[in-house]
C-alpha cells in the first residue's frame, strides 16, 4: 500500500511535468534568475557607498563639533576662573567692610564715652563755678605745687579735646574708606553677576552642541548599523550567486544523470537499511527497499543532491511527512520522515541547500532520514548515485 501510494504520485508528477522540466528551460531561467540577483547586489554595494557617504558626513561634523566643544571648554574654564576672582574680591571686600563697621562702632563708643567724661568734668565745673578750679590750683602748698597743677589742668584739657578730635578724624577716614569699600564691593558684585551671566551662556552653548553631538553620533551609528546589515546582505547575495552560477554551470555542462556517482549525500548518518531486499531480524520476514535509510537525530539539516523543483511537499502514509524534488529528464530525489518541510510545491531549491529537517514520522526505525533516486518512476539504488566521500 506504501509503495502503491508513492507510484500514483509520482505516475502524476511524470505527467504533469512532461517538458516543463526540459534542461534548456532550467538554464534560461537560472540564467535570468543569477542576472536579477546581480542587479540586487549592485544596488546593494551601491546603498553600502552612499551610507559609507553619510558615514563620512556624519564623522566630519562630530569632528567639527568636538572642536567647537573643546574651544568652549577652554571658554568655560577662563569664564570660571574671572568668576572665581570676582567672587573672592567680593568676599575679601565684604570682610573689610565688616572690620571698618566694627572699628567705627568701637569708635563711636570712644567717643561717647569721653564725651561723657568731658560732659561730667564740665557739669562740675559749672556746679562749683571758678572758685573749685581756682581751688585746686591755689590750694597749692608753694609755688610749685601751684605751677604743676596748673600744668596737669592744662594737660588733662588738652588730652580730652586731643583724643575726641583724633576719634572724630580715625571716624571720617574709616567712614570715607567704607564709602570707598562699598562702591568697590558693588563693582565686585556687578563683575560676579556678569561673569555668572556669561559663565551661564556658556553652559547652555556647551549643553546645545553637547546634543547636536549625540545626535550626530545615533545618525552615525545608524548609518553604521545599516552599512553593517547591507554589508552582510551583501556577503550573502554574493554567496548565492557564487552557488547560482555553480549551479548553472553544472546544470548547463553537466546534467543530473551524468552526476551519478558524485551526488552529495543528503545528510550526514549510518545507513541502516540498505537498498534492495533486506531481512527483517525481529519479525524473520523479507521486503524491498526503494531506497535508503540514513540514521540522523531529529532536527538536523537535510539539503538538496541536486538543484530541482518541489513537486511535492506533504505527508504520505508510510512515509510521514515527505518531500520530491523533479530534477529533469524524469529524474527525482525522494525524502520522507521529515519533522519539517521549508518548501512548497513550485519552490525551485540550489544544490545543497537546506530544505528539511529530520524526523521520525512513520518510520519503524526511530529517528532517520529515508532517501529515494528515481529514474522515470523507477527506483534506482541510492548509493551508486551518492558520492563515495560521505558526511
Amino acid at each position: 500500500m506504501k509503495k502503491t501510494y508513492l507510484i500514483i504520485l509520482l505516475n502524476f508528477f511524470f505527467f504533469q511535468a512532461g517538458n516543463n522540466w526540459a534542461i534548456g528551460m532550467q538554464n534560461s531561467s537560472a540564467k535570468k534568475e543569477i542576472q536579477q540577483e546581480k542587479k540586487e547586489l549592485e544596488r546593494i554595494k551601491s546603498k553600502i557607498g552612499t551610507e559609507s557617504d553619510k558615514i563620512q558626513e556624519e564623522v566630519k561634523r562630530e569632528k567639527s563639533i568636538l572642536g567647537q566643544l573643546e574651544s568652549v571648554n577652554k571658554t568655560l574654564k577662563t569664564s570660571q576662573r574671572e568668576l572665581t576672582e570676582h567672587e573672592k574680591k567680593l568676599e575679601s571686600t565684604n570682610n573689610k567692610l565688616k572690620k571698618i563697621e566694627f572699628n567705627l562702632n568701637k569708635n563711636r563708643e570712644k567717643i561717647k564715652t569721653h564725651k561723657k567724661l568731658l560732659q561730667e568734668r564740665l557739669r562740675v565745673i559749672y556746679r562749683e563755678g571758678e572758685a573749685s578750679y581756682i581751688r585746686v590750683v591755689f590750694s597749692a602748698s608753694d609755688t610749685n605745687d601751684f605751677l604743676q597743677r596748673l600744668k596737669y589742668m592744662k594737660i588733662i584739657a588738652n588730652f580730652d579735646a586731643e583724643l575726641i578730635s583724633q576719634y572724630k578724624f580715625d571716624i571720617e577716614n574709616l567712614t570715607a574708606t567704607k564709602k570707598d569699600l562699598q562702591e568697590t564691593a558693588k563693582k565686585a558684585a556687578l563683575y560676579k553677576d556678569a561673569s555668572q551671566k556669561k559663565k551661564n551662556e556658556i553652559l547652555i552653548k556647551k549643553r546645545k552642541k553637547q546634543e547636536f553631538l549625540n545626535k550626530i553620533r545615533t545618525r552615525k551609528s545608524t548609518h553604521k548599523k545599516i552599512q553593517s546589515e547591507l554589508l552582510e546582505a551583501s556577503k550573502e547575495l554574493s554567496s548565492l550567486i557564487a552557488i547560482l552560477e555553480k549551479s548553472y554551470f553544472e546544470e548547463k555542462n553537466l546534467t543530473f544523470h551524468k552526476r551519478k556517482g558524485f551526488l552529495p549525500w543528503p545528510v550526514k548518518g549510518k545507513v541502516i537499511s540498505p537498498y534492495g531486499k533486506v531481512k527483517n531480524k525481529r519479525f524473520k520476514t523479507f521486503s524491498y527497499n526503494n531506497g535508503i535509510e540514513i540514521a540522523a537525530p531529529v532536527g538536523k539539516n537535510v539539503r538538496a543532491v541536486h538543484k530541482g523543483e518541489v513537486l511535492y511537499s506533504g505527508n504520505l502514509k508510510g512515509y510521514g511527512l515527505i518531500v520530491i524534488l523533479g530534477h529533469g529528464k524524469g529524474f527525482y530525489s525522494l525524502y520522507a520522515h521529515l519533522s519539517k518541510s521549508m518548501v512548497k510545491k513550485g519552490s525551485r531549491v540550489l544544490k545543497s541547500q537546506v530544505f528539511a529537517q529530520t524526523g521520525d514520522s512513520d518510520s519503524i526505525n526511530g529517528p532517520s532520514l529515508y532517501f529515494e533516486i528515481r529514474n522515470k518512476r523507477a527506483p534506482e539504488n541510492p548509493l551508486k548515485w551518492l558520492s563515495v566521500a560521505k558526511k
